[in-house]
């Protein structure tokens, strides 16, 4: 998911991600990844180039 959404990003895709329909094997690591509040000044945080939502919202999306 990091990789994917990283590539899709420097190509121009506007980046949304399930944050519940995706997991790290250390969830840490996910809460690292997709939680703005576990490490707000994180370079690698996917919230800095992505939207980050439930499954659930997915289908509210909207340009």
């Amino acid at each position: 998911m990091l990789s994917t959404a990283r590539w899709a990003y420097d190509i121009g895709y506007e980046v949304a991600l399930c944050a519940d329909a995706c997991d790290d094997p250390d969830p840490q690591v996910h809460s690292a990844l997709l939680d703005e509040s576990v490490f707000p000044n994180s370079w690698i945080g996917l919230w800095r180039i992505a939207r980050v939502v439930k499954s659930t919202e997915i289908g509210d999306l909207r340009s």
